[in-house]
């Protein structure tokens, strides 16, 4: 048995059944299987597994040794279970011939599992892919030599998009293998995959290529000494292994080693993961940016800003005091644009109403166990004859933590009653018509409406709107101006296109206009992160540092979860251990804002939130944007 850990990753070789037992129990946990392949030495079975860590909720399942008829039962069982083949090999075996696979539960497209192809259909196998606008993302090549000696090989498929930059090379032998190399990788192409196996012809090689442009390093016919010289000094280039790909020789009965290192640059991994995130959910658009400390390191956009045919993105209703906004003139699509593009952020709008108070609080503006409801409260005047007395105790920190006795976000959330009614008009009526159900500061219930009584009492102390004042104090000194609510939002501009998923309300008959302190902001991905990385701790900031460790602390209420103010701090069933996060859903929008303890902030945004369901899970588009940042933060090395 040989295994160390390279850089991120665990590489593990020559295992015995038992060792690679003992290995994937080590593992399975916090990491990924990213190759995965069995091996005859001798008459003896050999296993070697790379590992990548991935603190994501992405489930896996490995299987080492699976003879055919155990290969269909496991397909069928993970095909019923909607999941998908990330990694298969076939390999000769002390039983003849073996199987090796890896299935996880990522949303994405179909994916078909072929293997036992004789090695003379290659070359039509990979016709009939691109006929069928499939796309090839594994490879291997192995014998069977039960009764007689073959040849064969095995890919899975993926219902693609369309794209077409990948291609097949081979079978071919050792000096028109590196023929192919060079000249392939001189023309910007990327091995993906690459398997050898001692056939009747000796040893040939096939290889799957992907164009996209990283820094790689690929050989064939490695022995074990070699194979570990290099992945030593690999490791000092920087560069990570993702494939051993070991397979047998005869003579003698050895191993032989087409090993693959790549650099994990951020613009070659995060694009793809996105793609693929974006494919598996069906989201039209994704913005990402990402921050070390308080420096933005790196921004991706995914599709297209196109703006709505419908009315206009504030609200389509006639409002009170506010009328009805104009619709939009339609203009070309454009790339999505993290620093340009704004997108609705939903709840993360939470986290700035959170700081906007708290800096109210440093100046003796406000305090956090005022009672604003109280006789001279600077609320009092929306409840002269509140349902229920106990409103008189709520106190400004009860508002912040989701501790206020009431209005949960439920089925009954007072945000989506009385459509018709202004925001200080819904506010009058609720508090009239609307009990608490808890004493105040007694039990943990997340509370649209008492947000949208922090942006009340925003105004009420400041003398401005709570845009204004949100706008004017807080995001200016975080260095933000292109931030706005959906109420001033103009009916034309870089706002992307929301998308209702199916089931879910249309996001331009909703009353976005009345959600600006809980759930109204549109900003971009950018500006998100600029904020964020002001109020984090870690300097400089605009709260001081007892105003961050109050939001940041979970607040002790009864089934808080984690919640401080404006923060979760805790596990969430999606989320990875350690992180802090807000997160935003609405119809038509889904947001994360998430920071970790290695010192990366993140933000991404989308324009829907979609649902994945399959028999034993249910997944919905926040929980993807989770998975995502948690792979690549597990993925890339380089910024």
């Amino acid at each position: 048995m040989a295994g160390s850990q390279y850089g991120k990753a665990q590489v593990h070789y020559d295992l015995t059944s038992d060792e690679y037992s003992a290995v994937h129990d080590r593992f399975v946990r916090g990491h990924r299987v990213v190759d995965l392949r069995g091996y005859l030495v001798g008459t003896e079975d050999r296993y070697a597994v790379v590992y990548e860590p991935d603190a994501s909720t992405v489930r896996w399942w490995s299987h080492p040794r699976l003879d055919p008829d155990g290969l269909e039962a496991t397909k069928a069982d993970h095909l019923a279970e909607g999941r998908r083949p990330v990694l298969f090999t076939g390999y000769a075996s002390s039983a003849g011939r073996s199987f090796a696979g890896v299935w996880d539960d990522v949303p994405g497209p179909q994916r078909s599992l072929h293997y036992d192809q004789p090695i003379d259909a290659f070359r039509t196998h990979e016709a009939r892919a691109r006929r069928r606008e499939k796309r090839v993302v594994d490879l291997s090549a192995y014998r069977h030599v039960v009764p007689t000696e073959r040849s064969l090989f095995s890919t899975i498929w993926d219902d693609d998009d369309g794209r077409t930059d990948w291609m097949l090379t081979g079978p071919s032998d050792s000096p028109r293998a590196q023929a192919e190399f060079d000249r392939h990788s001189a023309a910007g192409w990327s091995v993906v995959r690459s398997s050898g196996w001692s056939g009747p012809d000796g040893v040939r090689y096939v290889t799957l290529w992907e164009r996209v442009a990283s820094t790689f390093v690929a050989v064939h016919g490695w022995d074990r000494p070699a194979l570990e010289r290099d992945l030593a000094a690999h490791q000092a280039d920087g560069l990570r292994p993702e494939q051993l790909g070991p397979y047998p020789v005869d003579s003698p009965p050895v191993a032989r080693y087409t090993p693959i290192w790549r650099r994990r640059d951020a613009d070659v991994v995060v694009p793809a993961l996105v793609a693929e995130f974006a494919r598996g959910y069906g989201l039209p658009a994704v913005s990402l940016a990402i921050a070390r400390g308080d420096q933005v390191i790196y921004t991706h956009g995914h599709g297209e800003l196109v703006q709505p045919e419908g009315p206009g993105l504030g609200s389509d209703l006639v409002v009170p005091g506010v009328g009805t906004i104009p619709e939009p003139v339609i203009t070309p699509a454009r790339p999505v644009d993290p620093d340009g593009t704004l997108f609705r952020i939903a709840s993360v709008s939470k986290t700035i109403t959170a700081a906007a108070v708290l800096r109210l609080v440093e100046r003796g503006t406000i305090g956090l166990d005022d009672q604003p409801f109280a006789a001279r409260g600077a609320l009092a005047a929306f409840a002269p004859t509140p349902a229920d007395s106990r409103l008189r105790d709520i106190r400004v920190r009860h508002l912040l933590q989701h501790g206020a006795g009431g209005w949960p976000n439920d089925g009954d959330d007072p945000m989506w009653s009385h459509r018709e009614l202004s925001t200080d008009d819904l506010v009058r009526t609720v508090l009239a018509e609307t009990p608490l159900d808890t004493d105040p500061g007694t039990a943990y219930a997340y509370s649209n409406f008492g947000y949208c009584l922090l942006g009340r009492l925003i105004e009420a102390v400041t003398g401005r709107t709570y845009a204004q004042h949100v706008r004017e104090d807080l995001l200016r000194a975080c260095g933000v101006t292109g931030m706005l609510t959906a109420r001033d939002a103009p009916p034309n501009g870089d706002i992307i296109r929301c998308y209702p998923a199916p089931g879910d309300e249309d996001p331009y008959r909703i009353r976005i206009d009345r959600m600006d302190a809980h759930g109204g902001w549109l900003a971009t991905a950018v500006d998100v992160l600029r904020f964020a990385v002001r109020v984090d701790g870690s300097g400089p900031d605009v709260l001081d540092p007892s105003s961050v460790a109050f939001m940041t602390t979970p607040s002790g209420l009864a089934g808080n979860s984690g919640y401080g103010a404006g923060w979760t701090t805790s596990d969430d069933d999606d989320a990875e251990p350690g992180v802090g996060f807000h997160s935003g859903v609405l119809p038509g929008a889904t947001g994360l804002l998430q920071r970790a303890p290695d010192g990366l902030t993140a933000v991404v945004l989308t324009n829907t939130n979609v649902r994945h369901d399959t028999p034993d899970r249910t997944t919905d588009t926040l929980a993807g944007l989770f998975r995502l940042l948690a792979r690549i933060r597990g993925q890339v090395d380089y910024w």
